[in-house]
């Protein structure tokens, strides 16, 4: 369990047990931070989950997530990117998918619905601008002094 309260984290989301056994589940931005529904044109804001119930969408905008392909490119994730994707309302253009969510236009990692998620075993910056207390399971952040190696050395066998 991870609690940001600080500015800025750096670390690696997913653990393992002392067995060795995956134990991570991805944590979804979508549903537990927050997006927005969609009625002609007007967009409302829904709250996550995991939202404390004292921050504002305007709190909860200044909470950015940077992650890496494995190729390397950045991607990122915010309320802003999750406002923007929509096709637009126009009906005679987009038809029925008009104020409908278009999870093609967040480039992050995504599960099988399209939510933004945190995957398990990569590495994020968490940019907290506003600095929202917000727990993140999973999430473990680098700091002086802290072992954020994910090499096994041990030799069995």
């Amino acid at each position: 369990m991870a609690i940001i309260t600080t500015t800025y984290s750096i670390g690696w989301f997913g653990t393992a047990t002392t067995s060795g056994e995956d134990s991570c589940i991805p944590f979804n931005l979508t549903k537990r931070i927050g997006t927005y529904s969609n009625s002609n044109g007007n967009k409302s804001f829904q709250k996550g989950t995991d939202a404390p119930d004292s921050a504002s969408e305007q709190d909860l905008s200044g909470l950015v997530f940077i992650g890496y392909t494995s190729s390397g490119a950045p991607q990122i994730w915010g309320l802003d990117k999750e406002k923007e994707a929509f096709y637009g309302s126009n009906s005679a253009i987009f038809g029925n998918l008009a104020n409908q969510p278009n999870r093609n236009n967040l480039v992050f990692s995504k599960n099988d619905e399209g939510d933004a998620i945190l995957a398990c075993g990569r590495m994020y910056i968490i940019i907290n601008n506003n600095n929202v207390e917000i727990d993140i399971p999973g999430f473990i952040p680098s700091a002086d002094g802290v072992d954020m190696g994910r090499i096994d050395t041990t030799i069995t066998g």
